[in-house]
């Protein structure tokens, strides 16, 4: 999937979040973890996609920013969420291997994915999971574009 996207205001992004909330479940009829690495720079608003993309999925779901704990994780009716933050803390691939072989579907992000060695990303491809690069590029104050492959 190659699509760009850009977004000038919060009502914009919200359409976005709807079309790829479709795509989501589209996908996850052949895939049972979908991965996405967020790049982008500091301020860019890769929190608030996170946030509005998993209230499409569930409203009463309030996604934080991860900063500090390294990773929040949200229980959906759907799916569940897990949200990384790679800006200060590592990975532990074996506990991540072990959220991939669970049966329930997922959504996994990752920000500062930029941080991830390539053999990490290799390791986490499989049959039962896709993975989808996010890269966002700051306009302006509010524009952003949004680069999806």
């Amino acid at each position: 999937m190659n699509i760009t996207y850009t977004v000038k205001d919060l009502k914009e992004l919200n359409t976005v979040c709807k079309e790829l909330q479709e795509v989501i479940l589209v996908t996850s009829k052949q895939f049972k973890n979908q991965i996405f690495f967020l790049e982008a720079q500091m301020g860019s608003g890769k929190t608030t996609f996170i946030r509005n993309l998993i209230q499409k999925f569930n409203k009463d779901l309030k996604a934080t920013s991860p900063t500090f704990a390294g990773m929040h994780i949200y229980t959906g009716i759907d799916f569940d969420y897990y949200h990384y933050d790679l800006y200060q803390v590592g990975l532990n691939l074996e506990e991540l291997q072990d959220i991939l072989d669970d049966e329930k579907n997922k959504l996994i992000f990752f920000e500062w994915a930029e941080n991830l060695e390539d053999q990490i990303k290799e390791s986490l491809k499989s049959n039962e999971t896709t993975i989808q690069t996010i890269k966002i590029d700051v306009l302006n104050n509010e524009e952003r574009i949004f680069k999806l492959t």
